[in-house]
C-alpha cells in the first residue's frame, strides 16, 4: 500500500484546454508553502504493526474480478496492419471500470480488450491510486497514463514505471519487460495498432494513447486512438498523418511511440498474482554460451564452460550446479572478478537480494572471494556483500546471498563476483537478484529499522565481529534472545494479497557465539480481511562460529488478506539467535508448500503416484509448514509439475528454488528439477538433478535458472523422480 498526498498542477495548453494533473508529494510535506520539487513519486510500502493497528490492515482495498461491458470502436485497418490479440480482464479490477472501487466509473470506449474509463479530473472526477500487482509502481485511474500503462502491463508484460504522458515513450526500458522498442515520430515510419504515443514537452506533464487503428497510403492518411482524461467525447479521437508524420492531438505533438519488436503471437493471461518475471539478471545461469550482459574486470579471465564442449579431455572436473553451462573466473588483481549492469529505478526503501552458487574449479579446494550487490547512480552507492571460501571442489558448490536495503534513490543495480588473486578457479552459477518485500532484511543500516520485538524479548543490531560473529552477508545481523515462548523479533508488511497469491520466505540463521544451541522457528503469516494463515520452519540446535543456515518456508492464500508477517521465535533460555539476509517475495507457483488441502496446482505425469503428506509420514517430517509433496514413478519421465502462464519478454529470467529428500527411513531418491519456459516461441528449459538424496527428513537444496532469448507465455517446473526408487519428497518450491 502506498501513503502519499497528492497536489494538482494546472497547465493552459496552446488549444486552450485546461489540463490537470496529479502529482504525490511524501507524506508530511507541506504543498502550501516552500520551495517544493513537484514530480510523480512511488512511495515505498509503510510497516505496520498488525498488534496495535489491526484497522489499518483490515481496511486496506482488496480486488475482485469481473466482466466489462465493451463499448466497441469501429475502425478501419489496412491489410497489412493486424491488431495484437486481445488483452484480458485486469485482475485487480472490482466490476466493469473498477466502478465496486471507483464509484460512479463507466466505460468511454474499448478496443481489443482494452477499455477507457472515466471520469478523469478532467471530467469532474478524481484521481484514485491503485497498484496493477502489490509492490507495482502506483497508477491513477482514470489519468492518461493509467490506460497506457495497463495496455503495456496487460498485453507485453511491461510493469509500471514512473511517467507523465509526455515521458511514457522515453522513460521506458527494457529493464521493464516487454521488449520495445523507442520510435521517434520523425517522418520514418508509423505506428501501428497496438503502439504506445507520448505527446507534450517533456517539460510538462502532456498526454498518452494507444494507437487502435492505422490508415496511411503514400505517407499520408490517419490514425485512430484510445484514449483517458479529455474533456468531453466517447475516449476516441483520430489524428492525421502527413509525410508519415503523426500530427498534434489538441495542439500537443506526437514526440514517438513504444512499438514491439515483434508483434505477440497469443494473448497471455498474467500469473495470479500478475507480476512479471523477477530476476534481474540476464543468463544467469550460463547456459548461452556468451558472455551476454557480464563483463570481467581488469586482470582478470573470464569464461563460459558448457557441458557438451567438444575438448572434453580440457574441461575442468565440475559439472555445472544447474543447466549447461556456469561460468569459471580468475584474477590476479585485488578487485578483479566479473560483473553485470542493471538498469532499474531504485527509490528510498526499497530492497534487493541477490542469490547465487559458487565452487572451486576442478578436484581440489581453495577458491575464495565475495558475492556484492551495489545500488548506484543518482546518490551515494550502497553495497552488501556476501564473502565466501575457501570453497570445495569436486561439484561440491555452495549457496550465497545478501540483500541491501537502498537509503536513497539510485537507478543502476550492480552484481559483482570478487576472486580473490591467486586462488584456483571460481566456478558461479544460478546467479539471481530480485526485489523483496521486506525492509532492512541485511540489517546493515545499523538500525533496527522496521523490525520489532516481540514481548520479553531482547533485539540487537551486531557488526561484524561482535559476539564472536561474522556476518552472513554485508556489515551486520539482528541477535535476539527471549525469555518466554513465542519470543522474538517480526516485521509488519502491509500488502493487498489475492486468493492464490503466493510468497515465499528465505533467511540465514546460526548461534551467535561460539557455542552452538540457538531453536526456534521462522514463521509466515498472512493476516486480515480473512482467517489468518501461517507457514513456518524450525530450526536448531544450530552450530555457532559462523556456520550460517539458510531456512525458506512459503504460503499460498486461500483468502484474500491485507499483509504479512514475517517473524522468527526464538526458544526461550537458548543461546541467542542470529538472523541474516531475509526475504520475503512473492512466487509464481500455487501451494509450493504442499500446505493446503488438496493437491492445487500440481498435476502427475504418466505412470506416477503423487500424494500430499503429513509431517511424520513416510518416517519424513516437512521441511517447512505441516505437509510436503511425495511422488514415485515406474517409467522415464514420470514425477510431477505446474504449469503457470505469465508474460516473459526476451532477456527476462526466472529461477526455481525447492527442497528435496528420499521420503522414508532409507536413502537413494534421484531426480531432477526442470524449469522450461515455452508459448511464444521455441521452448527452453533448464535443469538441476539431485540424489542419490538422504532420508529422514535430511533435506536437500537444489535451484535453476532459465534466461529467455525470446518472448514466452508461461512456465513448466516439474520433478522428474528417476523410475523404480525410493520416494520422492519435495517442499518449499518457488518460482520467481
Amino acid at each position: 500500500m502506498r501513503h502519499e498526498t497528492r497536489t494538482w498542477k494546472v497547465e493552459w495548453l496552446a488549444s486552450g484546454m485546461l489540463l490537470l494533473s496529479a502529482f504525490a508529494l511524501p507524506t508530511g510535506v507541506d504543498s502550501s508553502g516552500g520551495a517544493v520539487s513537484l514530480h510523480p513519486v512511488r512511495i515505498a510500502v509503510d510497516a505496520v504493526d498488525v498488534a496495535t493497528r489491526p484497522e489499518e490492515l483490515a481496511g486496506n482495498r482488496l480486488s475482485t474480478t469481473g466482466d466489462v461491458s465493451l463499448v466497441t470502436e469501429h475502425v478501419i485497418a489496412p491489410a497489412d496492419s493486424t491488431d495484437p490479440p486481445p488483452v484480458r480482464f485486469p485482475p485487480w479490477w472490482s466490476g466493469p471500470c473498477d466502478d465496486n472501487y471507483y464509484p460512479g466509473s463507466f466505460a468511454l470506449s474499448s478496443w481489443d480488450g482494452l477499455t477507457a474509463c472515466g471520469p478523469g479530473p478532467n471530467r469532474g472526477g478524481y484521481d484514485s491510486s491503485v497498484e496493477f500487482f502489490p509492490g507495482a509502481w502506483g497508477e491513477l485511474e482514470w489519468e492518461c497514463v493509467e490506460l497506457s500503462m495497463r495496455w503495456l502491463y496487460l498485453e507485453y508484460g511491461v510493469r509500471p514505471y514512473a511517467a507523465n504522458g509526455s515521458e511514457v515513450v522515453w522513460n521506458y526500458s527494457r529493464a521493464d519487460g516487454g521488449d520495445l522498442e523507442q520510435v521517434a515520430n520523425n517522418g520514418r515510419a508509423v505506428p501501428r495498432p497496438g503502439d504506445v504515443l507520448s505527446m507534450g514537452s517533456m517539460w510538462g506533464e502532456g498526454h498518452t494513447a494507444v494507437v487502435t487503428a492505422t490508415n496511411v497510403v503514400a505517407g499520408d492518411g490517419s490514425i485512430n486512438i484510445l484514449e483517458q482524461n479529455m474533456n468531453g467525447g466517447d475516449g476516441t479521437n483520430t489524428l492525421s498523418v502527413a509525410g508519415n508524420v503523426v500530427e498534434p492531438d489538441y495542439g500537443m505533438p506526437v514526440t514517438g511511440w513504444l512499438q514491439a519488436v515483434a508483434p505477440p503471437a497469443e494473448a497471455v493471461a498474467p500469473a495470479n498474482p500478475g507480476t512479471p518475471a523477477a530476476d534481474l539478471v540476464l543468463d544467469g545461469g550460463f547456459n548461452h554460451g556468451g558472455p551476454g550482459a557480464w563483463r570481467e574486470t581488469a586482470h582478470s579471465r573470464f569464461g563460459i564452460d558448457l557441458e557438451g564442449d567438444v575438448d572434453v579431455a580440457a574441461r575442468p572436473a565440475t559439472t555445472p550446479y544447474e543447466g549447461y553451462g556456469f561460468a569459471v573466473t580468475r584474477t590476479s588483481a585485488p578487485g578483479g572478478g566479473i560483473y553485470q549492469d542493471v538498469s532499474f529505478r531504485v527509490l528510498s526503501g526499497e530492497s534487493f537480494c541477490a542469490d547465487a552458487e559458487v565452487v572451486t574449479v576442478g578436484a581440489h579446494s581453495g577458491a575464495k572471494g565475495a558475492m556484492t550487490l551495489w545500488l548506484m547512480n543518482e546518490s551515494r552507492s550502497q553495497a552488501s556483500k556476501a564473502s565466501f571460501g575457501p570453497l570445495r571442489g569436486n561439484d561440491e558448490w555452495s549457496p550465497i546471498s545478501t540483500c541491501v536495503t537502498a537509503t536513497s534513490p539510485h537507478s543502476e543495480i550492480q552484481i559483482q563476483f570478487y576472486d580473490a588473486p591467486r586462488t584456483p578457479l571460481l566456478g558461479i552459477d544460478a546467479v539471481d537478484v530480485h526485489q523483496s518485500f521486506v525492509a532492512n532484511g541485511g540489517f546493515d543500516q545499523h538500525n533496527a529499522a522496521g523490525w520489532h520485538e516481540a514481548r520479553h524479548s531482547w533485539l540487537g543490531i551486531e557488526s561484524a565481529g561482535m559476539l564472536g560473529t561474522i556476518p552472513y552477508g554485508g556489515d551486520g545481523f539482528a541477535v535476539t534472545n527471549t525469555s518466554v515462548p513465542s519470543g522474538g523479533v517480526y516485521q509488519d508488511v502491509s500488502l493487498p494479497i489475492r486468493a492464490g497469491d503466493s510468497l515465499c520466505a528465505d533467511a540465514e540463521v546460526v548461534t551467535a557465539g561460539a557455542h552452538s544451541g540457538a531453536r526456534g522457528k521462522m514463521a509466515l503469516w498472512l493476516l486480515g480481511k480473512s482467517k489468518n494463515q501461517l507457514s513456518f520452519v524450525a530450526f536448531g540446535r544450530l552450530a555457532g562460529h559462523s556456520h550460517w543456515t539458510a531456512v525458506s518456508t512459503c504460503v499460498t492464500a486461500t483468502g484474500p488478506h491485507a499483509g504479512f508477517r514475517i517473524q522468527f521465535d526464538d526458544a526461550p533460555k537458548a543461546p541467542a539467535l542470529a538472523i541474516d539476509a531475509v526475504d520475503v517475495h512473492q512466487s509464481f507457483v500455487e501451494n509450493g508448500g504442499f500446505n493446503n488441502d488438496g493437491s492445487a496446482g500440481w498435476h502427475k505425469v504418466g505412470h506416477s503416484w503423487f500424494g500430499i503428506e503429513a509431517g511424520g509420514s513416510l518416517a519424513t517430517s516437512a521441511y517447512e509448514g505441516d505437509d510436503f509433496g511425495a511422488t514415485s514413478t515406474s517409467q522415464l519421465g514420470g514425477g510431477i509439475y505446474q504449469a503457470v502462464s505469465v508474460p516473459i519478454g526476451t532477456g527476462e529470467s526466472l529461477c526455481a528454488d525447492a527442497e528435496v529428500v528420499t521420503a522414508g527411513a532409507h536413502a537413494g531418491a534421484r531426480g531432477r528439477m526442470a524449469l522450461t519456459v515455452f508459448g511464444k516461441s521455441a521452448s527452453q528449459s533448464s535443469s538441476v538433478a539431485f540424489g542419490p538424496l538422504p532420508a529422514k527428513g535430511q533435506w536437500t537444496p537444489v535451484s535453476t535458472c532459465v534466461t529467455t532469448t525470446r518472448p514466452q507465455s508461461g512456465f513448466r517446473v516439474r520433478f522428474f523422480d528417476a523410475p523404480d526408487t525410493p520416494t520422492l519428497g519435495i517442499d518449499a518450491v518457488d518460482v520467481r
